[in-house]
């Protein structure tokens, strides 16, 4: 404007109300800045965004309820790495190190993943349960897992050892320890420790932990107040 003005091509009354034109038209995109400013900070408040992806499993009873201060009014979860609570004996928490492959299975629905990893072992046992907790993480980007679900956790194979399949009667428990009873050549009952590894039915598998005794039978459903030395007539095969 001012070029065109020194170029008398407009009068300088013509300078004087473009430059104010101007000036006003700037005034008004500043003010309408403002207004959509004021608009956006307006709308934010008309919506909660989650901190996280997940899906929301519950929200209010109704509207217009009272709400206090720091109480939840919407749950949201997190469904694309769950976390499985398991645990382990001592013996088998042992034998396994955060980042070992776990296969999990929900056997109410069949959904399956191999690609389960253990993400903590608690250097800790559970006083309750006398076991080891241990938590597995598991990838669920596709769903196919729902939270909340009781699940299996299948570990992998140990290291190779002997085990005996023996009646379920005959295994005795006490303050979470495993025996049995069993009879050698001489027909005399001795309690022999044990660890549980698999109970099915009317059978059990366990790990002596030492070699069987040559001959030993075992005793099937003992009779209470059985003690180490006494004579018994009749065992079962092991």
């Amino acid at each position: 404007m001012s070029r065109i003005r020194k170029e008398d091509g407009i009068s300088e009354a013509q300078l004087v109300q473009a430059e104010s034109q101007r000036d006003l038209a700037q005034a008004q995109l500043l003010s309408a800045e403002a207004q959509l400013q004021q608009a956006r900070a307006i709308l934010s408040h008309h919506f909660i965004r989650a901190p996280f992806p997940g899906v929301v499993i519950r929200i209010p009873d109704g509207i217009g309820l009272t709400v206090a201060s720091g109480s939840p009014v919407f749950v949201l979860e997190s469904t694309r790495v769950l976390t499985l609570e398991t645990s382990l004996t001592q013996e088998e928490a042992a034998e396994v190190r955060p980042g070992s492959p776990v296969t999990v299975v929900v056997p109410a629905t069949g959904a399956r993943s191999t690609e389960g990893t253990v993400r903590v072992v608690v250097p800790s046992v559970d006083a309750a349960t006398n076991r080891v907790p241990v938590e597995v993480a598991v990838p669920n980007a596709d769903g196919r897992f729902m939270p909340h679900a009781f699940a299996r956790a299948l570990f992998p194979a140990g290291t190779e050892r002997d085990a005996w399949r023996v009646p379920a009667a005959a295994l005795a428990q006490r303050d979470g320890a495993y025996s049995v009873w069993i009879a050698a050549g001489d027909g005399r009952a001795r309690r022999l420790p044990v660890r549980l590894l698999d109970e099915s039915g009317d059978s059990a598998v366990v790990d002596p932990g030492e070699d069987w005794p040559d001959g030993a039978r075992v005793i099937d459903a003992p009779p209470l107040g059985l003690a180490d030395g006494a004579p018994v007539a009749e065992v079962a095969a092991r």
